[in-house]
């Protein structure tokens, strides 16, 4: 008499064979075992390019010389006006990149509200804050607590209506707040850019025209593969989400 039982499942499948079995009580038994297990790798991050554009009222924030501020400002200026200070808050959402990542480039871009040629002086500063939380209606967002690493930025010469225009590269203040908060996952950053000088440009708030807020853009390279990863399905404490992977194996 031959036995053959075959089980198939998503790890794979198990043969057992079994020959030559002996009615009177002895059971010679040949096996042969054969397993075959499906196995997933965990996330590498090998660099790539994340974006993201001011998604709420409150995402965004106006401040003058430290007296006025406003949450829900009918444009976006920087530099000075009247010989007051023009600062603009900007909170932006959504970011995915490792700690490891080397930054190769980032910036922000403002899409422009009229026609300006002014010479303009800002600095650019990142909120040192691992959550930054959205601005209050009249929050003096200069008293957060920023990193040391600043870029100086002078958007000289001429502004037209609805054209964009990058910020100069902030990836050293990036790359500082994934020293200082670790790996971005679905992650806010917070900016601030402080104006000064004698005049200004404006640009599109997120209350003015949603579609034309500034948007971040981050662009990065390597970055090292995860350890301690479960593969999940479609449920679980997501920590890679475009790639399903989770940090603990429930659901």
């Amino acid at each position: 008499m031959k036995i053959k039982f075959l089980k198939i499942g998503i790890v794979g499948f198990l043969f057992l064979s079994i020959v030559g079995v002996n009615l009177f009580g002895t059971l010679p038994i040949r096996a042969t075992v054969t397993v075959h297990k499906s196995v997933e790798t965990s996330p590498s991050y090998t660099g790539g390019t994340v974006t993201s554009q001011i998604s709420a009222s409150a995402d965004d924030s106006f401040n003058q010389d430290s007296s006025y501020f406003s949450n829900s400002y009918g444009n976006a200026p920087i530099g000075a006006n009247g010989g007051m200070s023009d600062s603009e808050g900007m909170v932006f959402r959504g970011i995915t990149i490792p700690s490891s990542a080397t930054v190769t480039s980032a910036y922000i871009t403002l899409t422009c509200d009229y026609t300006y040629t002014s010479n303009v002086s800002v600095t650019i500063k990142g909120e040192d804050d691992a959550v930054p939380s959205a601005y209050g209606t009249n929050e003096n967002f200069q008293t957060r607590s920023y990193l040391a690493t600043t870029v100086a930025w002078s958007p000289n010469g001429t502004w037209t209506l609805d054209s964009g225009y990058n910020t100069a590269d902030i990836s050293t203040i990036i790359q500082a707040l994934l020293t200082s908060n670790g790996s971005y996952s679905s992650g806010v950053m917070a900016f601030e850019l402080a104006g000064a000088g004698t005049d200004y440009k404006e640009a599109y708030s997120y209350d003015s025209t949603p579609a034309k807020a500034a948007t971040l853009t981050i662009n990065y390279t390597g970055g090292s593969s995860p350890t301690g990863f479960y593969w999940v399905g479609n449920s679980g404490n997501w920590s890679d989400a475009t790639h399903h992977w989770a940090t603990s194996s429930g659901g």
